[in-house]
C-alpha cells in the first residue's frame, strides 16, 4: 500500500466540501497531519488549517508549524518566557528553529544573545538586533556566556 510522508504543509485551497465554513477556495493556508503532507494535494479537515499571510512564502509557512510550537513551548514553559527578565541562549540562531525563539526572546528577555558557528553568522545575528553574538568556534563559549550574563544562561539547544 502506498505511503506518503510529511506532517506539515502549506498551499492554496482548491476545493471545499459541502457545509464547510471558515475556509474558501483560493485561501492560502498551512496545517499539519500525521502523514501525507508531502503529496501534491491533501484533503484535511478545515479545523486543522490556519491562514497564511500573503507576505509569507508557502514553503516557509509549511516548515514553521512544529518549529513554532517547539520554540514557544521551550521558551514559555522551560525558558525565560516562564521567568521574565532572565536570559537564554539557542545554539542555532541562523537556522530554521533558531530565529524563532531568538525573535520572541527579545520580547521576554532583551539581553538574550545567540552563539553562532562563524563570523558571518554572528554578523547576521548582530544585524538582526542581537546585543551580543559569540562565535563559539573561536571563543570559549562557557567563559563568554558567564562574562556576558554574570552567571550563565538557561540553555535551549537544538543539538
Amino acid at each position: 500500500m502506498p505511503f506518503t510522508v510529511g506532517s506539515e504543509f502549506a498551499g492554496t485551497v482548491r476545493a471545499v466540501g459541502t457545509g464547510v465554513d471558515g475556509v474558501a477556495v483560493g485561501d492560502r493556508v498551512m496545517g499539519s497531519t500525521l502523514f501525507g503532507a508531502f503529496a501534491e494535494q491533501i484533503a484535511v479537515p478545515a479545523w486543522s488549517l490556519q491562514p497564511v499571510d500573503p507576505a509569507v512564502e508557502l514553503a516557509t509557512a509549511a516548515a514553521s508549524g512544529v518549529a513554532h510550537a517547539t520554540a514557544y513551548h521551550a521558551l514559555r514553559k522551560r525558558g525565560p518566557g516562564s521567568n521574565r527578565g532572565s536570559g537564554s541562549w539557542s545554539s542555532a540562531p541562523p537556522g530554521a528553529w533558531g530565529w524563532l525563539p531568538w525573535s520572541w526572546e527579545r520580547y521576554w528577555a532583551p539581553a538574550w544573545s545567540p552563539p553562532a558557528s562563524s563570523a558571518e553568522k554572528t554578523a547576521l545575528c548582530l544585524a538582526r538586533g542581537a546585543e551580543v553574538a559569540v562565535d563559539y568556534t573561536t571563543e570559549d563559549l562557557k567563559a563568554r556566556v558567564k562574562e556576558i550574563t554574570g552567571e550563565g544562561p538557561t540553555w535551549s539547544s537544538t543539538r
